[in-house]
């Protein structure tokens, strides 16, 4: 019996870490169902992405078309990690700047993200910021905090401004509209722009590839390896019973009765190995959050455990167990049966 049960704690461990490892792959597979990334905190959940096959017409073109009928019209430039936005009092709330109202409607203004004060050059004891070969007069600063370098906004830049209404250098434009004038909206831009393309926000950033699926896989790839082991582990823990179920089967309990107490007993022994299991994720979570060079890998994973990771996760690793049992206690009733031929 004391075998038994050190084999019983050796596969506790070894199925705590199957089920660690599968929690954690399927977290990062199924992240995007409750993560989803906007191109921008502020912007609503029905907001369209705007880009033209060819020449862009300039921003005020397209702008004149919908100006009545938009939330926020949000031009965006993905090489340089700037967008151009109205600098309302409103909009500057919306990106955590308490904006005083003044008289620059039409200026060359911009406010840049406090950790990217560096890409700023100072002239006459005033700093600008570089966009395009035009230069912007920074007079507010920001913070955007992001684990991800690659999706930080470095500066917001005066979407009025002259020189941003005349500009065609853009990657696109974020169209976030009003209540039921959607149709209307992305009908009028069609038949203005023959080259135009919209497409609504489907949970990802504009132009982000994503890797996760990759990723995921060959998380779930080291937990099948790490399950390998169960075969083996399994397998001794049902050999380690072989004298007792033989005693049994002396005493008249039937290969059904056998099979039911060895599948009760692994039964026991897969639950508590899932609770640790879980804990152990749950503590990598929390260790993952307040280490900040893990950035990347709470990119992949998330910041919390879902339930259904949890549920698919106990789920596969549970029936694979069973199955694992039944074959090797299968395995072991056919040898029975041969040496009493």
């Amino acid at each position: 019996m004391r075998e038994v049960l050190k084999k019983s704690k050796m596969l506790i461990c070894i199925l705590s870490l199957s089920i660690n490892v599968f929690i954690v792959a399927f977290s990062a597979m199924l992240l995007p169902k409750y993560e989803k990334e906007k191109d921008a905190i502020f912007l609503s959940d029905e907001y369209y992405i705007i880009t033209f096959l060819g020449n862009n017409p300039s921003v005020e073109e397209v702008r004149k078309v919908v100006k009545e009928y938009y939330k926020y019209f949000v031009v965006n430039f993905a090489w340089s990690q700037c967008k151009a936005i109205e600098f309302s009092t409103k909009q500057m709330e919306d990106i955590g700047i308490k904006w005083k109202t003044k008289n620059w409607e039409s200026e060359e203004i911009a406010v840049v993200n406090k950790d990217y004060g560096k890409i700023c050059i100072e002239t006459s004891n005033e700093k600008y910021i570089m966009i395009l070969g035009n230069e912007y007069k920074v007079v507010e600063y920001f913070e955007d905090k992001n684990d991800d370098l690659n999706k930080i906004t470095k500066c917001y830049v005066n979407l009025n401004s002259l020189k941003m209404m005349q500009c065609k250098e853009y990657d696109c434009i974020f169209l976030d509209l009003k209540a039921k004038s959607d149709r209307e909206v992305i009908d009028r831009l069609e038949e203005e722009f023959e080259n135009i393309k919209i497409s609504k926000w489907s949970g990802h950033r504009f132009q982000e590839y994503n890797v996760r699926g990759y990723m995921s896989g060959v998380i779930i790839l080291c937990g099948g390896v790490v399950f390998l082991n169960c075969i083996i582990f399994v397998r001794t823990w049902v050999e380690k019973q072989h004298k007792e179920l033989n005693i049994r089967i002396k005493i008249g309990a039937t290969t059904k009765k056998n099979r039911k107490l060895l599948c009760n007993r692994i039964v026991i022994v897969y639950f508590i190995s899932g609770v640790v299991g879980i804990l152990l994720s749950e503590l990598e979570i929390m260790i993952l959050n307040r280490v900040p060079w893990l950035c990347a890998t709470r990119e992949l994973l998330g910041t919390k455990i879902y339930i259904e990771t949890i549920v698919i996760s106990f789920v596969v690793v549970f029936f694979m167990t069973i199955f694992i049992t039944n074959i090797q206690f299968m395995s072991f009733n056919r040898r029975e049966q041969k040496s009493n031929v």
